[in-house]
């Protein structure tokens, strides 16, 4: 879907005057959307999984999401999408290879956006939207971000966070379906949050008093967690 094998090679072959340091972040970047992806399609889709059907089910649209990352992300993962382009690009990678890089950390998000539209029976462009609008507004994004900063070299922290990680996408995903199903036309996603203060506050008030923290810790985390899960049983009630 996202020929990860092209890419991979592509990151082999640069020229030796790329650092090591560079093509190690390149590679983590292609790893996490492996990693990523087959974990979604064991989790979503029905075993067993025929593959050429599920490829041909979704790359046409993640090829349309990857050609519009630029325009539909928003806030922080914006300004970091093309900081590590620009990155890239100063260390000697071609433009065209940084970009399809750097867009992988936020493709892993293609597969729920994807899932999402068709459930819905909604356009991909609009679900993205939704989906990065929610990202930046109910700091799911940061709360990603806060758990990257909890893993130290054990196999079973990284384990448990990398499973704290995938709760928050699928609950955010979760959030962006419900939301869609409730809203007839586009939904202004910042007037929605401040008009349903009384559920969605469950959340927000919990992470905007542990943006202030001086220290955010993994217990915390799983607190902020915990109140997401409060929160969409409300929306869904």
């Amino acid at each position: 879907m996202f020929d990860l094998d092209g890419l991979w090679k592509k990151v082999e072959n640069l020229d030796k005057t790329i650092t090591t340091e560079i093509k190690v972040d390149m590679f983590t970047d292609l790893a996490k959307i492996m990693r990523r992806g087959i974990s979604w399609f064991i989790k979503n889709t029905k075993s067993p999984i025929n593959i050429l059907e599920t490829i041909e089910d979704y790359k046409e649209q993640i090829h349309r999401i990857t050609s519009l990352m630029g325009k539909l992300l928003v806030g922080e993962t914006k300004t970091k999408f093309y900081n590590k382009i620009n990155i890239y690009k100063q260390a000697g990678v071609q433009e065209s290879l940084a970009k399809a890089v750097a867009s992988l950390e936020s493709l892993v998000s293609a597969f729920d956006i994807i899932y999402v539209a068709k459930v819905t029976n909604s356009k991909d462009e609009d679900v993205a939207n939704l989906y990065f609008e929610s990202g930046e507004l109910l700091n799911i994004d940061w709360l990603r971000k806060s758990c990257d900063a909890q893993i130290d070299d054990s196999y079973w922290n990284r384990l448990s966070i990398q499973s704290l990680k995938d709760d928050f996408y699928d609950k955010q995903r979760r959030f962006v379906t419900e939301i869609i199903k409730k809203q007839q036309n586009r939904v202004d996603l910042l007037s929605w949050i401040n008009n349903n203060n009384q559920s969605a506050g469950i959340f927000t008030n919990f992470v905007t008093e542990l943006k202030f923290q001086e220290t955010v810790n993994l217990n915390m985390l799983i607190l902020a967690n915990k109140k997401f899960e409060l929160f969409l049983r409300q929306l869904s009630g």
